[in-house]
């Protein structure tokens, strides 16, 4: 019974959809993804780490106690423009539309389907807040994007001109969050033979020098970031219950109805390509790295947002090769999206004052900010 309600549903969003061509559907996608995004960001009070990243923005450095300046520089120029809480997170808004626009370029590697691609996105569930939040979590998720869209190229043709391109990007992986050296280090993983072109060492130069103001702002302070992160950060010891719990968490982050399902697509994916064996490396590596991080501390569930663009390449992939899943895919971006609209309305309504889970975001308003 619910396999054939599952099949219904299904069809008839497959029959709605295909009066429009893929192109109406990806933009009309993106500006309902942007729109809401940028209705939340303009309404909800501030969050306490984005009071946090907004005490950057009012000293700008090229570096901070425990995270690279991108965030801060984010804030501070859509401050200059807007004032309280849309100008804060008014780039985090723009990035993160702009990251569905290269990911939807990435993925037609995999299907012509718009319909397929929003399906994914909206079966997921850890990119979402991330795309108004102003924390480095968003220009992270917006540079793994655009390494990925550039490295695809790059593997295929290998010039010093992408190569430049694709430094850029490791650049600005690297402004956002340190979490980038596990995208560049798993993606030279995958592809050893790089390491022989001239092309890829002028790619890590062209890092290098982009990043070098970090780097001096490190060695004028003693390094304090890689002692907080290396040291002294999240360090408590092992605790089996910290593990399970990172376990249950992606589950439900990835998901939360077909977390499972993109998980398994992940390791199920042959790697034909290039870009899929990357993709695949990148993913599980960066899933099982966090996993073995458990073994010594605590985690936190965001974490493995940058494994979560070949989580969703790949689930496409996946789903095109067995499209049975395609009906439960369009289900589950559906209950998602409802309730991801209700969590919106809630968080920008009096009506969160009464809910305890929507404490964070209540309480930390300040003019001062604006």
């Amino acid at each position: 019974m619910v396999k054939n309600f599952g099949s219904k549903i299904g069809n008839m969003a497959e029959q709605y959809f295909k009066r429009w061509n893929s192109s109406q559907i990806f933009y009309g996608g993106l500006v309902l993804f942007g729109l809401l995004n940028l209705l939340t960001a303009a309404f909800m009070e501030i969050h306490f780490d984005e009071g946090y990243y907004w005490l950057y923005a009012q000293n700008p450095a090229f570096g901070y106690f425990d995270h690279p300046p991108l965030i801060a520089w984010m804030i501070r120029a859509g401050q200059f423009m807007f004032p309280g809480e849309l100008g804060l997170r008014l780039f985090t808004v723009l990035m993160s539309t702009a990251s569905m626009l290269f990911l939807w370029k990435i993925a037609r590697n995999f299907t012509q389907n718009a319909l397929l691609f929003w399906g994914v996105a909206f079966s997921t569930l850890l990119i979402h807040p991330y795309a108004f939040i102003a924390t480095p979590d968003a220009p992270l998720f917006f540079s793994t994007v655009l390494f990925f869209y550039v490295f695809d190229r790059y593997l295929k043709t290998g010039s010093n001109s992408l190569g430049i391109a694709l430094g850029a990007t490791i650049a600005l992986m690297f402004y956002s969050k340190y979490h980038g050296v596990l995208v560049v280090g798993f993606a030279t993983l995958a592809n050893l033979k790089l390491l022989g072109k001239r092309s890829y060492w002028l790619a890590a130069l062209t890092a290098l020098v982009l990043f070098i103001p970090h780097i001096w702002w490190q060695i004028s302070h003693n390094f304090p970031t890689l002692q907080y992160h290396l040291i002294d950060s999240h360090k408590t010891g092992y605790n089996p219950e910290v593990t399970l719990n990172y376990i249950v968490s992606e589950l439900a982050v990835t998901g939360p109805w077909l977390g499972w399902l993109f998980l398994y697509a992940m390791a199920k994916v042959k790697a034909q390509t290039p870009l899929v064996r990357t993709l695949k490396i990148m993913g599980i590596g960066t899933f099982v790295f966090f996993l073995i991080s458990t073994f010594g501390g605590d985690f936190e569930a965001h974490w493995t947002l940058i494994a979560f663009v070949p989580l969703i390449l790949l689930a496409i992939e996946y789903v095109e090769q067995n499209p049975k899943w395609k009906r439960w895919v369009y289900i589950s971006a559906g209950v998602n999206f409802m309730l991801l609209l209700i969590v919106r309305i809630l968080i920008i309504s009096p009506l969160s004052n009464d809910i305890k889970a929507l404490g964070i975001i209540k309480g930390w308003k300040n003019d001062s900010y604006e």
